[in-house]
């Protein structure tokens, strides 16, 4: 089964990301290159862990997540999402400035599904964004 599990499903993405700038323009590059998925923006990690668990089902397809954020980075927000196991086969995509090795590294230590940098570059951003929709929401199955 795909993980939008029906064509008439909007695939639905969580955004966690504590810069409106950023979420502004990862939504509007979704909106206006994409069939519409359904875009939930929340601001930090317990504003995301909150929102996963109050969900039921398969309501999350995609996490779009930012490491460098207050009150609880990425890092630890990926690390109490795989602890949900209940919800531990939602892919999540870092998705941040971040270069680090090291952020590169424990990302995929802890389970992230994939590690994509936002681009300085419009279209480059769109491409980034693009690529990673279409493998996770069109040629991936999940469970």
């Amino acid at each position: 089964m795909s993980s939008s599990s029906s064509q008439s499903k909007r695939p639905n993405i969580l955004l966690v990301d504590d810069s409106h700038m950023e979420a502004k323009l990862a939504t509007d590059i979704l909106a206006k290159h994409t069939s519409c998925p359904e875009i939930t923006w929340v601001k930090n990690g317990f504003e995301a862990l909150e929102k996963i668990s109050d969900i039921r089902g398969n309501e999350i397809d995609m996490i779009l997540l930012d490491i460098k954020m207050p009150m609880m980075d990425g890092i630890e927000t990926l690390k109490r999402i795989r602890d949900l196991r209940l919800k531990s086969h939602i892919p999540v995509v870092m998705f941040t400035s971040s270069r680090l090795p090291s952020d590169i590294e424990k990302s995929y230590q802890l389970g992230a599904n994939a590690f994509i940098q936002k681009q300085i570059d419009y279209d480059a951003q769109v491409e980034s964004l693009m690529c990673t929709l279409s493998f996770w929401l069109g040629c991936n199955h999940t469970a």
